[in-house]
C-alpha cells in the first residue's frame, strides 16, 4: 500500500527471502546480494541456494559487494556479468587520517596496555564472529607464557556472558577487556598495532573498511 501511495517507481530489495518476494512480484526487480554464494551450507541455506538459481537470473539488477562475488555469482547463475553492479562501501579516507585520538581514551589504554601490542575487535557478538576462536588463541599465547599483549572487544550482544566467563575461567582478564559499545571507535582503533578479525561471514563488511 505505502509503496502504491507514493507512486515509487523503482526500488531495492535486500537478504533472501525479501529478494524472492520481490522477484516474484515485479519485472524489473533491483535486489542486493550482500554475501558469498559459499556461506549457504546448512540444510536451510540448501534451500536457499535452489530459489537463488532459479529466481536470481530473472532479477533485472543485482547489487553486490565486491568483484569477487560479482564473478563467483555470475559463475554460479550462469549470467552476465554486466547484469550484476559492484557497490563497495565508501570510505572517507580523509576524515579518519584527520581523526583526533581522544585523550581520555589515550591515557586509558595505554595505561594498561604500556609495552605491549594493542589487537582491537569491533563487532556485535554473536557467534558468526567467532569471538571465541580469537580467544582461544589468546588463551594458547597466554598459557605459552606470552604475556606481551592488550586485546579491546568493542561490541555487545548475546553472547556477552559466555565470552566474560571464558576470559575469567582461563585467566585473561589482565590482557583481555570488554569495552561494550563506545562512540568514538576509531579512537581505540588508531590506537591500536593490529584489527582482529575471525568473522564466518560478512553482509556490507563495514568492520573491514
Amino acid at each position: 500500500r505505502t509503496l502504491r501511495a507514493n507512486s515509487y517507481s523503482s526500488w531495492v530489495s535486500s537478504l533472501e527471502l525479501s529478494n524472492f518476494i520481490h522477484i516474484l512480484s515485479k519485472k524489473n526487480a533491483s535486489i542486493c546480494f550482500e554475501i558469498n554464494i559459499l556461506f549457504f551450507q546448512w540444510i536451510i541455506g540448501f534451500f536457499y541456494k535452489i530459489f537463488i538459481r532459479l529466481l536470481y537470473p530473472r532479477a533485472w539488477k543485482i547489487k553486490v559487494n565486491s568483484e569477487e562475488n560479482k564473478v563467483s555469482l555470475a559463475s554460479y547463475l550462469s549470467i552476465p556479468k554486466d547484469k550484476i553492479v559492484s557497490i563497495y562501501n565508501p570510505i572517507d579516507l580523509e576524515k579518519i587520517k584527520s581523526h583526533h585520538i581522544n585523550k581520555e581514551i589515550q591515557e586509558q589504554v595505554l595505561g594498561k596496555a604500556r609495552g605491549k601490542k594493542v589487537f582491537t575487535t569491533v563487532w556485535r557478538l554473536v557467534w558468526q564472529k567467532r569471538h571465541i576462536k580469537i580467544l582461544e588463541a589468546f588463551r594458547i599465547l597466554k598459557e605459552g607464557g606470552r604475556d606481551d599483549f592488550y586485546y579491546m572487544i568493542i561490541g555487545d550482544w548475546p553472547e556477552r556472558e559466555k565470552l566474560e566467563t571464558f576470559v575469567n575461567t582461563h585467566g585473561l582478564w589482565e590482557n583481555i577487556i570488554f569495552m561494550w559499545s563506545q562512540s568514538d571507535v576509531m579512537s581505540y582503533l588508531k590506537l591500536s598495532d593490529y584489527f582482529v578479525y575471525a568473522s564466518d561471514i560478512e553482509w556490507f563488511p563495514n568492520v573491514l573498511t
